[in-house]
């Protein structure tokens, strides 16, 4: 089980429980005298419905209903009075949310009905009339931003068209509006690599480099491509740029070195300093271990050779000109080997030396071949970075 050891976390939850057990305790007539009209109708609701001959009740009920409508009518009719033409999607939300309060009357049993002696409205016309008006508006607002030719409009008219399919789902032109907007807001961006580092770089290692998961960086608004498309305005451009290779010539070391160790070889007597052999209390010869050293002479014939790229990675925004980001990554391949040869009582070698024993030196890697290694770090390194950074120029 998972501890809470955050305070806020605990303040939260400590909170969300009093709030419920204060609801749970609170009446239906004091959630009334609150203005907490809807709370008290569910409250008077479930109590009811428990216990149908609970008169008092009747009366929270259908105040409370009544109580709340009227304030939802009345907001509805100051926004109608406000003239503004954007109020249509809250009077939309306010009737539906009316309609809905009215369903909870109309889903009781008949006998409860009868008592609480609500009146029905039909919502139905009302709130149709009303969805039409809160669509056309947000319509006409993105027909509006489309006429304004710029991206950053044609994004914001993208949004307006789906608020128009949040009510319907087929209105007038809407899908076709959809497609030139999507056309209008979108923005390219194009990756190019290049090599400033004054050595010679084989295709293969650009190849590795521009292995660039693009679909991964691809957005709704934002499209990369690896080159470049002359029917394409680039909005942005990442310019990767190889500024530093170096491969460290091949050096070969080699090492000499001894092991020894004493270990018991028999038993001999004891002598004193007169060099007589020492004798115990009933004249027995005292014997002790003897030693001897054990030597074992190696031969390591280290190979050791560098490959490092370093590059930089720049955001350009093509249109202001300007340099949005720019940052150096970094990668190296090392070729590390050592060929190991023994002479002597090879059981008292350590465990690293001995699994090298027998092994020959190998032919260096070429150039070429540290280079690939190489790119193959780099490119996973430049996937990176760019996924990391996508919000920069989406």
């Amino acid at each position: 089980m998972k501890t809470i050891n955050n305070p806020f976390q605990i303040l939260a939850i400590f909170g969300f429980v009093t709030l419920f057990l204060f609801q749970s305790c609170v009446s239906s007539e004091r959630l009334l005298e609150k203005g907490d009209y809807d709370a008290a109708l569910e409250k008077s609701i479930k109590k009811v419905i428990k216990d149908p001959s609970k008169k008092s009740e009747y009366q929270v009920l259908k105040s409370a209903y009544s109580s709340a409508q009227l304030r939802d009518n009345e907001r509805i009719n100051d926004l109608r009075k406000s003239g503004q033409p954007n109020i249509w999607g809250n009077v939309y939300s306010i009737l539906n949310r009316m309609e809905q309060r009215q369903n909870k009357i109309k889903n009781l049993p008949f006998k409860i009905r009868e008592i609480v002696d609500i009146s029905e409205v039909d919502f139905a016309k009302e709130i149709q009339d009303v969805k039409y008006k809160a669509a056309e508006y947000h319509y006409s607002l993105a027909q509006q931003l489309l006429n304004k030719q710029d991206k950053k409009n044609a994004r914001a008219a993208y949004r307006e068209l789906e608020s128009v399919e949040y009510y319907f789902s087929n209105y007038k032109y809407t899908n076709e509006l959809k497609t030139k907007a999507l056309s209008n807001g979108r923005m390219f961006t194009l990756i190019t690599v290049n090599n400033a580092s004054n050595t010679n770089v084989p295709n293969e290692f650009y190849n590795e480099l521009e292995r660039i998961n693009i679909s991964r960086l691809n957005s709704v608004w934002m499209l990369y491509d690896l080159q470049n498309d002359a029917n394409k305005c680039y909005d942005y451009k990442i310019l990767i740029t190889i500024q530093n290779i170096k491969i460290t010539p091949e050096l070969i070391k080699e090492n000499n070195y001894t092991y020894d160790k004493e270990v018991q070889d028999g038993i001999q007597p004891l002598v004193d300093k007169y060099g007589l052999v020492v004798k115990d209390s009933l004249g027995e010869v005292i014997y002790i271990n003897k030693y001897k050293t054990l030597y074992c002479y190696v031969r390591d014939i280290e190979q050791h050779k560098d490959a490092y790229v370093n590059l930089s990675v720049s955001y350009l925004d093509n249109i202001s000109h300007q340099i949005l980001r720019s940052n150096y990554l970094d990668a190296g391949f090392s070729f590390h080997h050592i060929a190991t040869t023994a002479n002597g009582d090879l059981d008292i070698l350590p465990q690293t030396i001995r699994r090298r024993l027998g092994s020959m030196p190998l032919p260096f890697p070429h150039d070429f071949e540290m280079l690939m290694e190489t790119s193959v770090i780099l490119r996973d390194k430049i996937n990176s970075y760019l996924y990391s950074n996508r919000h920069l120029i989406d």
